[in-house]
């Protein structure tokens, strides 16, 4: 082992607690991973596997993926670290292929046997004039969500099964009271009914709705990202994203959705808003990739980059990049927040009916396989005038 001699050599001084609560988790196939308890004063951790190269840093407290042959075991160490580098003192953790877990020597109990998921625990229940949208706490050990919603006298009218912690309820009435509950479902069973959550929906003012934000979809996902796109409409001042629960306002009709967990199930929700008035809720789900292990087969950020204003209405982009590239996403954005995205499949983009005086900036980015590239971005400020 490369650094078996270093682990009862010397600690760092560190106020910090090392890691505990490590337990394994197998991916199939002879894979696994480590997870462990958060640190108090920790803003990252460090792992190393026996055999890998360097150290990982991570922000979260699951490591990385590793295989252990049948018969066989590997090790990994992790330490805390808090700011200005303080560390604490290595953990070393050693799994067989049967996934029995020893950390510094200890052998861990076996886990007791798993019962059913607990009840879910709502975190926020809103209604449209014609939908109720329903989130609740994430569980470790659910696989599913059964939501249903419940007319005034507490019967049951719409049952879902959903794979993240929310869901929306369309088709209902305005001014009209409605129930939620949701249960979660694990492998060995199924959690109680939550509490009923009551929500009205909002009155019909006179005001027309906008109209359900059409043609939304997720593409482009990797590991730790996805973009999030639907059509614009003029008429619509702004709109509503929520991410597995998680909302936020955006004036463009598109996110790039970054930072997120490998190999987990994502369900993002858009509602557009025009005055006092709020469309019907869209939704679309998707997964994450499993985690990419192999950072040089990354590609390169564009290059050269350069944005030339070609009247005081329209804008000129152009990059070069290395490495095969099969796609690449466009946009400019203005500082009050006007935005304009295109896909192209050559290294130059056009974007016109901009507006004269304001200053843009036009970011780019590069799609072969799964693999995103980094974004590069320069900013132009256009002309008053010819």
């Amino acid at each position: 082992m490369r650094w078996d001699k270093e682990w009862s050599g010397r600690q760092d001084a560190t106020q910090l607690k090392p890691p505990e609560g490590f337990r394994v988790t197998g991916r199939g196939g002879g894979w696994w991973y480590l997870e462990w308890n958060p640190v108090p004063g920790a803003i990252g951790y460090d792992e190393e596997h026996e055999f890998s190269e360097g150290v990982r840093r991570t922000e979260g407290t699951r490591g990385g993926v590793f295989a252990v042959p049948p018969g066989d075991e590997r090790s990994a160490r992790v330490r805390a670290v808090g700011a200005g580098g303080v560390v604490s003192r290595w953990m070393k953790c050693t799994v067989n292929s049967e996934g029995r877990l020893c950390v510094d020597g200890e052998h861990q109990p076996e886990p007791s046997p798993p019962g059913p998921p607990p009840t879910p625990v709502f975190t926020t229940v809103t209604g449209t004039h014609g939908s109720v949208t329903a989130a609740w706490n994430q569980s470790p050990v659910a696989l599913s969500w059964d939501a249903r919603l419940l007319d005034s006298d507490s019967e049951p009218e719409q049952t879902v099964a959903v794979h993240a912690p929310e869901n929306i309820f369309y088709g209902l009435e305005p001014d009209t009271r409605y129930g939620v509950q949701v249960r979660a479902v694990g492998s060995m069973g199924e959690s109680a009914w939550s509490e009923t959550r009551w929500v009205r929906t909002l009155q019909d003012d006179g005001h027309e709705a906008p109209q359900r934000p059409e043609t939304l979809a997720a593409h482009c996902i990797t590991d730790t990202s996805a973009q999030v796109t639907w059509d614009n409409d003029p008429h619509v001042e702004h709109w509503t994203i929520s991410v597995n629960g998680q909302a936020e306002t955006t004036y463009n009709n598109g996110k790039r959705l970054t930072d997120l967990t490998p190999d987990t199930g994502y369900t993002v929700t858009v509602t557009a808003h025009q005055g006092d008035a709020d469309s019907a809720a869209a939704q679309v789900r998707f997964t994450t990739l499993p985690e990419e292990n192999d950072p040089e087969t990354a590609l390169p950020a564009p290059h050269d980059v350069i944005v030339r204003a070609l009247s005081p209405t329209e804008i000129e982009l152009t990059w070069k990049q290395n490495g095969a590239v099969s796609t690449w996403f466009a946009s400019v954005e203005a500082d009050w927040q006007e935005r304009v995205d295109l896909r192209r499949h050559s290294m130059r983009a056009l974007f016109g009916g901009l507006t004269p005086g304001a200053t843009y900036t036009a970011e780019v980015y590069g799609q072969q396989g799964w693999d995103l590239s980094p974004v590069a971005r320069q900013a132009v400020t256009l002309p008053e005038r010819i």
